[in-house]
């Protein structure tokens, strides 16, 4: 079966594992691999997103949940005791009813409207496990060898108000390219302990920094927050970071940045795919969040 790549283009930061070159990778929405291609190749047409139906939500395409392990996706709602029910039960109405409500009549500024922010080739993708054998166009190279890694923002539930590029959960995009031509791809969500939250609710309970905490509405947001945090329906304190920004490769550990968390250990599994082992402190070293773009002193190997 010929099998394709499709990439989101929200990245902004990326990694190598070993020495391979980024630009011996060409990517086309809806084409195979194209390792050092000729001039026709290059001139393969992209496909084009057809403007959806005006019936449609106002995200389009609609996100659907991604599929965790039995880990991560059991309810959290059969935990909740007698008063974070009752909290949540007051909690829910006021954010749909009133703050949500109101958020979808106002009219959004092109950096916030999700209809702007996460259309085309910015739109969400789901979860791909790792898969083998792509076709790939043209030879690699024997001495290019190893996994291709980006980061970016890819929110796995459709925002309810404002959203800006930034807001999404963090996605790690792998490549893997081996001797023989072969090659794999995987992406995968970096499973932050908002994501695993969330994931398990079923929905967004954690405000978006940039598309939703801006004026009154989001000051309401940010007091439904903390009191939801209070009453102990989320815990804050595992984190509130969505690693989507930085990606490094430091002392034996890829690490999943942004500025708002710890790092986040990634593992890079023998088969190219990508498991999330959760947040690192550098042995306990790092009490608070890190630049998420970070530095290695290539003479002393200090970060």
């Amino acid at each position: 079966m010929r099998t394709s790549l499709h990439l989101s283009s929200t990245s902004t930061s990326t990694t190598t594992a070993t020495n391979l070159n980024p630009k011996a990778i060409s990517t086309v929405t809806g084409h195979p691999i194209h390792a050092n291609p000729s001039t026709e190749t290059q001139r393969l047409p992209a496909k084009t997103i057809a403007p959806p139906p005006k019936a449609q939500s106002r995200l389009r395409p609609t996100i659907e949940p991604v599929l965790f392990p039995d880990s991560i996706s059991v309810s959290q709602e059969k935990q909740q005791n007698l008063f974070q029910k009752l909290a949540v039960s007051a909690l829910d109405p006021i954010e749909v009813s009133l703050i949500v409500s109101l958020e979808r009549r106002r009219i959004l500024p092109k950096t916030v409207d999700p209809e702007v922010q996460l259309l085309g080739n910015f739109a969400p993708v789901q979860e791909c496990p790792v898969r083998h054998g792509l076709e790939v166009v043209g030879h690699v190279s024997d001495c290019l060898h190893g996994i291709y890694l980006r980061n970016g923002a890819n929110p796995m539930f459709e925002p309810t108000g404002g959203h800006h590029l930034s807001d999404g959960d963090g996605m790690i995009h792998a490549i893997k390219l081996g001797s023989g031509n072969q090659a794999s791809y995987c992406c995968r969500y970096t499973r932050t302990s908002r994501l695993a939250q969330q994931a398990a609710l079923g929905r967004q309970v954690f405000p978006k920094l940039i598309g939703e905490l801006n004026g009154w509405l989001g000051l309401a947001r940010l007091m439904l927050f903390v009191t939801r945090g209070g009453v102990g329906f989320i815990d804050e304190s595992r984190g509130i970071g969505l690693a989507n920004v930085g990606l490094i490769y430091f002392n034996g550990r890829l690490l999943a940045l942004s500025e708002d968390d710890l790092p986040y250990h990634v593992k890079i599994n023998g088969d190219g795919d990508l498991e999330t082992i959760g947040q690192f402190s550098f042995s306990g070293q790092l009490e608070s969040s890190m630049t998420s773009l970070p530095k290695v002193d290539p003479k002393m190997g200090d970060l």
